[in-house]
């Protein structure tokens, strides 16, 4: 494979990849991802000389300590909400913007749905080099925010899911709300889960010393740093109609014992509120 070279901002899709593979072969995993583990020895070869810090890290296997708890922690709950999803639609279409090297298709296909992976050309290269799509499974190399892309999903009258995870952190606000304006036009009775994150922490990775310290433990270009979030898991129905909250999910929610006295910081509002997911329905207007 060749010499691979993204930018600080392309470099964070590793991270969760990395993680999900530590966590697989870690004691007690809360997540099984064998994939990932495949795909992060290949890597792990073409990143041993990056000039990257943040692949560098990678390889060293050099994360924060609860990072590959708390993402397998997020897989696992993504994962359940798309296979519920799917229970109760067998031949349902599943779309992942921003998919990176997302590896859920593996885990959970029943072997009638379709899916769809969605991002930037780079990222689709890489994917379709280390990841070969499986049989309904397809990728689609485009900016979530060029809605032209779901012109090339096939619903065919079908269930549709739409997920984000770890994407619309990087987005801002107004790209945020013309995309899912596009996606209630383009998919409307369908569903949406999304991770996001909240608005004052936003503001507050705008001080140095926040990104010093998110340079210093992610070995993240000033870059790669959130730039939207939201004040309460209700902000989508602000953008119009039928857009309707159905649930969230929270990180504090599972008491996992791996994530040790950090579940004790749960019960502060301030920390429980910085990042987690919620749940939509998206009904035609």
């Amino acid at each position: 494979m060749r010499a691979i070279n993204f930018s600080s901002v392309s470099e964070t899709l590793f991270l969760p990849l990395y993680a999900r593979a530590i966590e697989t072969v870690s004691r007690n995993p809360v997540i099984n991802d064998p994939v990932s583990v495949a795909v992060v020895r290949v890597l792990d070869e073409q990143f041993r000389d990056t000039d990257s810090a943040m692949l560098r890290a990678m390889v060293r296997r050099a994360l924060p300590k609860r990072l590959p708890v708390t993402i397998g922690l997020r897989t696992r709950a993504f994962d359940r909400y798309i296979a519920a999803f799917i229970g109760k639609h067998p031949d349902a279409v599943v779309i992942n913007l921003g998919c990176g090297l997302d590896t859920r298709f593996a885990r959970i296909d029943n072997g009638t749905i379709d899916w769809y992976n969605i991002d930037l050309p780079p990222v689709i290269r890489l994917r379709e080099e280390l990841l070969s799509p499986r049989p309904r499974e397809r990728n689609i190399a485009a900016s979530v925010l060029d809605h032209e892309w779901m012109n090339g999903v096939d619903r065919n009258n079908r269930p549709v899911i739409i997920y984000a995870e770890g994407l619309f952190m990087y987005l801002t606000e107004a790209g945020v709300k013309s995309l899912l304006l596009a996606l209630q036009r383009k998919f409307p009775d369908s569903e949406l889960v999304a991770e996001v994150f909240n608005f004052s922490w936003v503001k507050r990775l705008e001080h140095p010393y926040f990104r010093w310290k998110f340079k210093r433990q992610l070995h993240m270009d000033k870059d790669a740093l959130f730039t939207y979030g939201i004040r309460t898991s209700r902000d989508f129905e602000l953008f119009g109609p039928g857009f309707s909250y159905l649930d969230e999910w929270n990180y504090f929610d599972e008491k996992e014992k791996k994530q040790g006295w950090y579940n004790l910081a749960g019960k502060l509002k301030t920390v429980r509120s910085v990042q987690w997911t919620v749940h939509y329905r998206i009904a035609g207007v």
